[in-house]
């Protein structure tokens, strides 16, 4: 039960990561097309976070 657990933890790890780069920004973006859709990375304004994001949904 425990390699399952980490397994899937592992998997919401980065979309946690990246979901929470909008909040930093201060944009609330909800649902499925926010990890689909790559045009919500044009807004954002910091390009470190731009950097982390991209990388974050390539996975």
């Amino acid at each position: 039960m425990s390699g399952y657990q980490d397994f899937t933890e592992e998997g919401a790890r980065p979309k946690n990561r990246y979901k929470s780069m909008f909040q930093k920004s201060g944009k609330k973006l909800k649902g499925e097309p926010l990890y689909n859709d790559e045009s919500f990375l044009g807004g954002l304004e910091r390009r470190d976070f731009k950097f982390l994001a991209h990388r974050a949904i390539s996975f």
